[in-house]
């Protein structure tokens, strides 16, 4: 019979410690997706999408790396 109120104990012990860790792993998880939120919310994303640039003064990167090629000639 003390056998089985210890084991009784030790897995309430183990429940109310699994209780902790999911409220923190919850937290810490809602915490994250806000942050994710709040960056796809941001006006950065609509000023990326209207900043311009002036793709004719752009290298390829095959120009890039035979450029970089003739610096160490």
């Amino acid at each position: 019979m003390a056998d089985s109120l210890s084991k009784a104990r030790k897995i309430a012990i183990e429940i109310e410690d699994l209780k902790r860790q999911s409220k923190v792993f919850r937290e810490r998880l809602r915490m994250l997706v806000e942050a994710q939120m709040d960056l796809i919310k941001s006006d950065d994303w609509q000023q990326m999408m209207e900043y311009d640039v002036d793709a004719t003064e752009l290298k390829s990167i095959k120009e890039v790396q035979e450029d970089a090629e003739n610096e160490h000639e």
